[in-house]
C-alpha cells in the first residue's frame, strides 16, 4: 500500500523522461530529413541550370569556331534533355514542379528544345543555324536563373516554418507533460484511497469464483442423475416386449425427462439478467400436495421410501408462484431422497394471511451443499422467500395473498346445483348467492347460448366460465367439466388460468 504512490511517481517521471527525449530526437531526426531534402531539391534545379548554361556555351563556342564540331552541341543538346525530362520524376521533382509552377520555365524549355531538336541534330559547319539555337535558347536564361533562386527561398521559408511547428509543439509538449504529472498524482491519491476497496472486491470476486464453480459440479452431478436414468431407460426399452415391465420404464424415462427439463428450466431462470419470472396464479394447498405426489412417485417407488403430506381438511386458497413453489419443494425433497437417501418423508403445508409455509422433515440427513438445496433457495428467494436449514430437513417460506374463492351457480337442474354446491363447499369453495357478488367461477350449463355466456363475461371480466356437461360449443367456455367427480381437477385448472374475457 505504502509503496504505490512511490511506485507511480517513478513511473510517471519515466514517462515524462522518455517524452522529453522522444521530443529532442525526432526534432533532429525532422531537421536531418529537411536538410537532405533540400540538398537534393537545390542540386536538382541548380543542375538543370548548370546543364542550360552548359549548351549556351557549346553552342556560342561553335558559332565563332564552326570547325570544333557539332558532336559538343548535340551531346550536351541531350545531356540538358534528358534532364529536364527527369526534373519532375518523383518527390523532389513534384516539389521543383510545384515551385515552377507560375513561370513553366523548365516546360517551356523543354518545348523548345523539342522543337530545335530536328536542327541541332543536323547542325554542321553551319555558323548561322548555330548562331539561330543559341538565340532561342537565350530567351530561357533568365527564366532558369529565376526558378533556382525560387527554390533556394521556397526551402528556407520551410525550414523557418518547421523550426516555428517544433517550438510550438514542445510548448504543448511540455504543458502535456505538466498536466499528465498532475493528473497523475490526482490518480495516487485516489488509487491509495481505493485500494483497501479493491482488495475487498477481489476477496469477494474469488470467493464467487469458487462458489460458482461449487455450483457447476452439484449442478453437473444432477444433471448427469435423470439424464442416465433416460437414457438406461430407452436403451431397456428397445429389447424389451410390451407389457407392464415396458409401461414401468417408460414412466421413468418420461419422469427422468421432466427432472432434467425443471432443472434446466429453474437453473436458467436462476441466471438470466432479469432474474425469474414471477407468475401469479390461485391454487390450494390440496394442488401443492397434488403436484409433488405426482412428482415423487416413479422415484419413490424405486427406492422404497414414503413421503406423508400434512394439509388442512378444508383446503385453504392463496394467490402466489404456484409453479415456483411447486419446484423448490421438489428440489428438496429430491434432494433427500438422491444424496441423503432417505426413506420417510413429511411435508407439511399451512396457508397463512400473508405466506405459505412448508415444513419439510426425513430421516436420514442430507448434505450441506447440494445443487437442489442451492436450486430450490434461489426460486425462493427469488420470490422474496425464506429457506431455512433444520436438523433433519427445510423450513421454507415464500409470499402469497390469501384468496376466499366464489363460485356462481347458473344451472337449471335443482338437483345438480345441489351437488356441485356440496362438492364446493367440500374444496373450500363458497356460494355466491347474487350476481352482485363477486366470484371466480360460474358453474353453467353446457349448452349456454352465445349471448348469455357474452353477458355473463361483460358483467364479470374476471370469473371463469366452466360447462358441467358435454357440449358442441367449447368455444367461449375457460373450461368443460365432464363429470362431478373432475370437479376438483377442473376447478384447480380454471383457478391457476387467467379468464378469457381478463
Amino acid at each position: 500500500m505504502r509503496a504505490l504512490p512511490l511506485g507511480f511517481g517513478l513511473i510517471i517521471a519515466a514517462l515524462t523522461g522518455l517524452i522529453i527525449v522522444g521530443v529532442i530526437v525526432v526534432r533532429a531526426d525532422i531537421a536531418a530529413l529537411h536538410g537532405t531534402s533540400k540538398q537534393n531539391v537545390f542540386w536538382s534545379a541548380a543542375q538543370v541550370e548548370r546543364e542550360f548554361n552548359a549548351l549556351q556555351v557549346a553552342v556560342a563556342q561553335h558559332a565563332l569556331n564552326p570547325e570544333t564540331g557539332a558532336t559538343v552541341v548535340q551531346r550536351r543538346f541531350d545531356i540538358l534533355w534528358s534532364r529536364l525530362e527527369l526534373f519532375g520524376s518523383g518527390d523532389v521533382g513534384q516539389r521543383l514542379m510545384a515551385r515552377d509552377g507560375a513561370r513553366d520555365a523548365v516546360g517551356g524549355l523543354l518545348d523548345t528544345l523539342k522543337t530545335l531538336d530536328p536542327e541541332v541534330q543536323s547542325l554542321g559547319n553551319d555558323r548561322t543555324a548555330a548562331q539561330k539555337i543559341g538565340n532561342e535558347l537565350a530567351v530561357f536564361a533568365p527564366a532558369i536563373r529565376r526558378a533556382t533562386v525560387d527554390v533556394l527561398h521556397a526551402d528556407q521559408d520551410r525550414l523557418t516554418n518547421i523550426r516555428n511547428d517544433m517550438r510550438t509543439g514542445l510548448l504543448m509538449t511540455g504543458w502535456a507533460v505538466v498536466l499528465s504529472m498532475v493528473l497523475a498524482a490526482t490518480a495516487v491519491i485516489i488509487f491509495h484511497r481505493q485500494a483497501r476497496h479493491s482488495a475487498a472486491l477481489a476477496k469477494q470476486a474469488k470467493e464467487a469464483s469458487e462458489g460458482r464453480i461449487r455450483f457447476f459440479s452439484m449442478m453437473s452431478h444432477e444433471l448427469r442423475t435423470p439424464l442416465n436414468g433416460l437414457l438406461g431407460s430407452l436403451n431397456l426399452l428397445r429389447t424389451m416386449p410390451f407389457g407392464a415391465e415396458r409401461n414401468l420404464l417408460l414412466d421413468e424415462a418420461r419422469g427422468s425427462a421432466h427432472r432434467l427439463s425443471d432443472v434446466l428450466t429453474d437453473a436458467l431462470a436462476l441466471g438470466a439478467d432479469d432474474g425469474v419470472q414471477i407468475t401469479r396464479t390461485i391454487f390450494s394447498s390440496t394442488d401443492v400436495a397434488t403436484a409433488q405426489y405426482e412428482a415423487l412417485a416413479g422415484e419413490l417407488k424405486r427406492r422404497d421410501a414414503n413421503l406423508s403430506i400434512n394439509t388442512h381438511p378444508i383446503p385453504t386458497y392463496a394467490e402466489g408462484d404456484l409453479t415456483r413453489l411447486n419446484h423448490a419443494a421438489s428440489h428438496l425433497l429430491l434432494n433427500a431422497l438422491q444424496r441423503g437417501d432417505a426413506k420417510d418423508l413429511a411435508l407439511k403445508i399451512d396457508i397463512a394471511a400473508d405466506s405459505i409455509i412448508m415444513i419439510i422433515s426425513t430421516d436420514a440427513e442430507t448434505p450441506p451443499e447440494a445443487f437442489g438445496e442451492t436450486l430450490a433457495r434461489g426460486l425462493v428467494e427469488s420470490n422474496d422467500g425464506s429457506l431455512v436449514r433444520t436438523e433433519r430437513g427445510w423450513h421454507l417460506s415464500m409470499p402469497v395473498r390469501l384468496v376466499a374463492p366464489k363460485a356462481r351457480l347458473y344451472l337449471t337442474s335443482s338437483a345438480m346445483a345441489g351437488l356441485y354446491a356440496k362438492l364446493l363447499k367440500a374444496q373450500g369453495i363458497n356460494i355466491a348467492d347474487t350476481d352482485d357478488d363477486d366470484f371466480h367461477i360460474a358453474l353453467t350449463d353446457p349448452m349456454l347460448d352465445e349471448d348469455a355466456r357474452r353477458t355473463l363475461r361483460e358483467k364479470h371480466p374476471n370469473s371463469r366460465i366452466v360447462a358441467c356437461g358435454a357440449t358442441d360449443v367449447e368455444i367461449g367456455f375457460d373450461a368443460i367439466l365432464t363429470s362431478p367427480g373432475d370437479l376438483k381437477a377442473t376447478v384447480s385448472s380454471a383457478l391457476s388460468q387467467t379468464p378469457l374475457a381478463a
